[in-house]
């Protein structure tokens, strides 16, 4: 299993390699396959075209970054993702130009909707509110914060990461009063 992660991993760098020099659409499998130094049925034992690939790649980035800040606090959490969204522009901002980009921004979606939640659940601990009500709180913040995320990547990444969270910082600030009228 070790070799097979590996192997993909390989892959996966290599293709980020080949994204900092080409347009995805000029890259294909025999290119990936060549730079990883493994063979083109290597690369399709693990996927089935570039896009699976692509999609992968935008999974492991995104996961890879995540799970080290999972207990951290949401400003910590939110100055990393920025801070690996950044460093992977290329990446980026060709899988968010593709059509197939659903499944990585479902998975980063799923990422921010879990971090929201614990935030929730902290703020909220003790004051008696409904766990339906806590539920929608977190689905308004993971969708506000999830296309705050999409439009800085839809506008190219211009801004720099420690000032679009300093942004979301000041958006935020006042939220927990929002909590408080949830009180049944």
């Amino acid at each position: 299993m070790a070799r097979s992660i590996d192997r993909k991993l390989q892959l996966a760098r290599s293709f980020i390699e080949l994204l900092d020099e080409l347009p995805i659409e000029q890259i294909n499998v025999t290119m990936v396959a060549q730079r990883s130094g493994l063979s083109r049925q290597t690369f399709y034992y693990h996927f089935r075209c570039i896009e699976d690939l692509t999609n992968w790649t935008a999974h492991q980035v995104i996961l890879r970054t995540v799970a080290p800040y999972r207990d951290s606090s949401w400003q910590v959490w939110l100055r990393a993702v920025l801070d690996m969204l950044y460093a992977n522009r290329s990446l980026v901002l060709k899988v968010a130009a593709e059509d197939g980009r659903d499944s990585s921004i479902k998975v980063f979606k799923e990422e921010i909707g879990l971090l929201i939640m614990r935030i929730v659940e902290d703020a909220s601990a003790g004051m008696g509110i409904a766990p339906s009500d806590r539920a929608m709180i977190a689905r308004f913040y993971t969708a506000g914060l999830t296309e705050i995320i999409q439009a800085w990547i839809d506008d190219g990444m211009r801004e720099k990461p420690d000032r679009l969270t300093e942004r979301v910082e000041m958006l935020l600030a006042n939220s927990s009063s929002l909590l408080a009228r949830f009180v049944s």
